[in-house]
C-alpha cells in the first residue's frame, strides 16, 4: 500500500491509498476527473500545454515526488476506447501485442530462404527482359521482409462478423484488454498502472464485481496497479483486503485503514449495542460507501447510522428521510 497525493488546482493535497486495487468512489466526479487526467498526464510521454501548467509535477508517491516514467499508465474511460484498443488501428493495442509476438518469433531463417528465392526470380527476369535498343533495364527493388508480413496479417477476434465485437459482451471485451496487457507485460515487464474511469457505465454491478475478481488474479502475476473509478450505488467490492485502497471523494476524502478498525469504530460508536460479523458489515457499508462526506438522504434506517457517524467524526452534517423508530432514529435525527 502507498500513499498517492495529488496537488490540486487550490494547491492543497488530495491523499488516495494506492493498492494493486483501487476504487476511487464517491459523488465528486469533478475532483475523480482531475485526479485521473493528472495521473494519466503525468505518466505519459507527452508534454504539458500552457492550460495545463498546475498539473506539472503534482503527482507524489509516499511524500516524494515521482518520475513521469514510473508507471506505463493504459486508461480506458468509454466504450469506444475499449473498441479501439481491440481494433486493428496502428497504434492500438491489439496491434501492439502481434508486433511484440512477431518480434520473437524466430523466423530470420524462413525470411532468408524467402529473400534469397525473390531474389533469384527477379534475375532471372531480369536476364530474360532485356530491350537493348532503348537500354531497357530491371533493377530489383528492396523489401523489408518483416514489415510485409506485418501487413499480410489480418486480425480478427473471435465472434467478430461485418460489425466487429458487436456480439461480444463487455465483461469478455475487457477481460481480453486485460489478458493482452499480460501477453504484452510478459515481453516487456514493466511497472503499469490501468485506469478504468466510470467503469459502472460499462459493467452492471454482477460483473464488476467478477471483474474485481479476475484483476485480484492478475495482481499475483504483474507489477500493476489498476484504479477503477465509480459513482453509482453498488459499484463497490469490500472486503478486508481490498477496504483499504477504497478512497471516498465527496466534500473530504474518506479512506479505511482496516476493515477490523471500521468495524470496531461502528460497534463501538453504534446508540445501542450492536454486534456485527463481516458480511453484515458489507451489507451495510455498501449502499453508503459513495455517499460518505455527501448530503443525501437514505432509506435503511442502520445505514444511515453509519453514514451519520462517520460524517459527523468529519464534522459533516448529512441530511436524512425520515424513518420510524426508536433509538436509531433518535441518533439520527440528534444534532449531535
Amino acid at each position: 500500500m502507498s500513499l498517492l497525493s495529488v496537488r490540486m488546482t487550490n494547491g492543497c493535497l488530495q491523499d488516495l491509498e494506492l493498492g494493486s486495487i483501487t476504487q476511487i468512489v464517491g459523488m465528486n466526479d469533478s475532483t475523480k476527473e482531475y485526479i485521473i487526467n493528472s495521473l494519466t498526464k503525468h505518466f505519459s510521454k507527452y508534454k504539458y500545454s500552457d492550460d495545463e501548467y498546475k498539473q506539472e509535477n503534482n503527482i507524489l508517491l509516499d511524500g516524494l515526488a515521482v518520475g513521469r516514467s514510473y508507471y506505463h499508465c493504459s486508461i480506458l474511460r468509454t466504450m469506444n476506447d475499449l473498441y479501439y484498443e481491440l481494433s486493428q488501428q496502428k497504434s492500438c493495442l491489439l496491434v501492439d501485442y502481434v508486433n511484440y509476438a512477431l518480434s520473437n518469433i524466430n523466423v530470420s531463417y524462413a525470411l532468408q530462404k524467402l529473400n534469397d528465392e525473390l531474389l533469384n526470380l527477379g534475375n532471372e527476369i531480369k536476364n530474360y527482359i532485356q530491350l537493348n535498343s532503348m537500354g531497357l533495364d530491371i533493377e530489383l527493388i528492396e523489401y523489408e521482409l518483416m514489415s510485409l508480413l506485418k501487413n499480410q496479417l489480418s486480425m480478427k477476434l473471435i465472434g467478430q462478423n461485418e460489425q466487429p465485437q458487436i456480439n461480444i459482451p463487455i465483461i469478455d471485451k475487457l477481460m481480453t484488454y486485460i489478458e493482452l496487457l499480460q501477453k504484452i507485460n510478459e515481453h516487456d515487464p514493466i511497472k503499469r498502472m490501468i485506469i478504468f474511469h466510470n467503469i459502472d457505465r460499462m459493467l452492471d454491478v454482477k460483473d464488476y464485481i467478477y471483474f474485481i475478481n479476475q484483476l485480484r488474479v492478475v495482481t499475483t502475476q504483474h507489477d500493476f496497479a489498476f484504479i477503477l473509478t465509480t459513482s453509482k450505488e453498488g459499484y463497490i467490492s469490500i472486503d478486508q483486503e481490498l477496504i483499504e485502497s477504497i478512497n471516498v471523494v465527496n466534500n473530504f476524502t474518506f479512506n479505511v485503514d482496516s476493515f477490523e478498525q471500521l468495524k470496531t469504530f461502528i460497534v463501538n460508536h453504534y446508540p445501542y449495542h450492536k454486534e456485527l460479523n463481516d458480511e453484515e458489515l458489507i451489507r451495510l457499508i455498501t449502499p453508503i460507501i459513495h455517499k460518505i462526506g455527501y448530503k443525501d438522504q437514505l432509506l435503511d434506517v442502520e445505514s444511515q447510522v453509519i453514514l451519520k457517524m462517520i460524517n459527523s467524526s468529519e464534522n459533516i452534517v448529512t441530511e436524512h428521510a425520515k424513518v420510524p423508530n426508536l433509538l436509531a432514529l433518535e441518533y439520527i435525527q440528534s444534532g449531535e
